[in-house]
């Protein structure tokens, strides 16, 4: 017997008019770990923003044939969409970022290769396969989360490159602790109708003076997150949490 919480993720074209189809290593954990079978409801989600309640009427195991019974849409997202810039840290950190920003409702996580970052740069065949694993991690805690959007993590990019699509938000917050940073409220309370944001958080050893001014001349707002020192993985959180708190976002 399922439980009422369990959420598996289905490819967008493996879903008709009136059915879906599970596959792969969704399929295999609806049947052996799940014990899935006919007759009984699951729930599914695409990652675009449609989540689904189906009842199982054939399965595989690679493969399960739902009928669909009920299509909601963009429940449980907020409705800003909230890109998380996040300079590169070291080991695992980054994994650990992707699966706490995913379940608070981040919309894309954008990694940034920083200069003051001491992960080093992969060839782009592992970097792919680093990526591969990091939307791995993303897809685990959008389906624990019970989202409707599963956010896309990009390939790692420059910072010059990151600070120069700043006019592509609303609003674009940079994490620093230095002197004129004002306080994430104050940031937020004097912007409205904000559908887009963006957020940058440096790696272990922060941005350089020369990263602070190049964000800030390209239009981020300098914002504090207190007066304690924070690790990244813990800003990363802080940051996305605050903003969505402030946008109404968690009620």
């Amino acid at each position: 017997m399922l439980k009422p919480v369990t959420n598996f993720y289905v490819l967008p074209e493996d879903v008709e008019v009136d059915s879906l189809i599970i596959r792969g290593d969704e399929a295999r954990h609806l049947l052996k770990v799940c014990r899935g079978r006919p007759g009984e409801v699951i729930r599914a989600s695409d990652g675009l923003g449609k989540k689904y309640v189906a009842v199982i009427r054939e399965i595989k195991p690679d493969a399960a044939r739902c009928e669909i019974a009920q299509i909601s849409r963009n429940e449980n997202e907020p409705v800003v969409k909230i890109t998380l810039a996040q300079g590169l840290p070291q080991g695992l950190k980054m994994d650990y970022i992707i699966e706490k920003t995913t379940e608070l409702g981040v919309h894309t996580i954008q990694p940034v290769y920083c200069k003051n970052s001491l992960s080093e740069r992969s060839k782009p065949a592992v970097l792919t396969r680093k990526q591969k694993r990091w939307q791995r991690l993303a897809i685990a805690a959008f389906k624990q989360s019970l989202r409707s959007h599963l956010p896309i993590v990009e390939l790692p990019i420059e910072f010059k490159d990151l600070v120069d699509r700043a006019v592509e938000f609303d609003l674009a917050l940079i994490a620093s602790p230095d002197k004129g940073s004002v306080p994430l409220h104050s940031a937020i309370k004097k912007r409205q109708d904000l559908s887009r944001v963006l957020l940058l958080v440096g790696p272990e050893a922060g941005f350089t003076e020369e990263e602070r001014e190049s964000a800030i001349s390209s239009g981020f707002v300098p914002v504090s997150l207190g007066p304690r020192r924070l690790r990244t993985e813990t800003a990363a959180q802080i940051i996305s949490a605050l903003v969505l708190y402030e946008l109404g976002e968690l009620q």
